[in-house]
């Protein structure tokens, strides 16, 4: 979240980052919701419209530094004076941005304001098919295209071949158009990217991805 970097540590690491990565980093950005990943570290962690504060001043400021822009912002949380960003990252204006949330309608209008994607976290289809008809309504309200931003959940897996086929096609029939399936605490060295070509060859469908926590 924002609490681990401010705005300009955050473009100077995802630029260097695109670099090494041949321009392939997205960035995902969150208000924060798990108070044991900051207090230990002595980072804030303020109520919830604070925490909305803080992700709408990164979100205003992140794209502008990664274009190379002289930057001066007066925000509650955030001061820069004149400050800019080299190099600029391989991806141009930015890096995708990935907002995620809970579907509330401030997260919501951040992600249609500054996000290629709107993320969700482990909630079910009927969760996912109500936040996407609030998302058709953000877009509308914003005049941005629908088809401009894209609604995607992080799940665990269901467990065997059958069941998880059945799981993705839940998720597809709610608008889900990304699913990130969350494999937990799968240990270092585990083949992960083996396992989900595994599964996208055992139920035959291409959009799942399986990330290791």
């Amino acid at each position: 979240t924002f609490a681990f970097r401010g705005p300009f540590e955050m473009a100077k690491i995802t630029a260097t980052v695109d670099e090494l990565s041949a321009g392939r980093i997205e960035v995902g950005l969150g208000a924060g919701w798990h108070a044991p990943e900051h207090l230990p570290l002595g980072l804030p962690f303020g109520a919830l419209g604070e925490r909305f504060e803080r992700l709408e001043e990164q979100l205003t400021v992140l794209p502008r530094l990664w274009i190379g822009e002289e930057v001066s912002h007066s925000g509650r949380h955030y001061r820069l004076d004149g400050a800019v960003s080299l190099p600029r990252p391989v991806q141009y204006p930015g890096p995708p941005i990935i907002v995620g949330g809970k579907g509330r309608p401030r997260g919501l209008r951040l992600a249609v304001e500054h996000a290629a994607e709107y993320d969700l976290d482990t909630v079910g289809p009927d969760v996912c098919a109500d936040v996407g008809r609030r998302l058709d309504a953000a877009c509308a309200a914003a005049g941005r295209p629908r088809g401009s931003i894209v609604l995607s959940v992080m799940t665990p897996p269901a467990d065997g071949s059958g069941p998880l086929r059945r799981q993705l096609e839940a998720y597809a029939a709610a608008g889900i158009e990304r699913i990130v399936l969350d494999l937990g605490t799968a240990p270092i060295g585990a083949d992960v990217d083996g396992l989900a070509a595994s599964l996208r060859a055992s139920i035959g469908w291409s959009g799942a991805s399986a990330v290791s926590r």
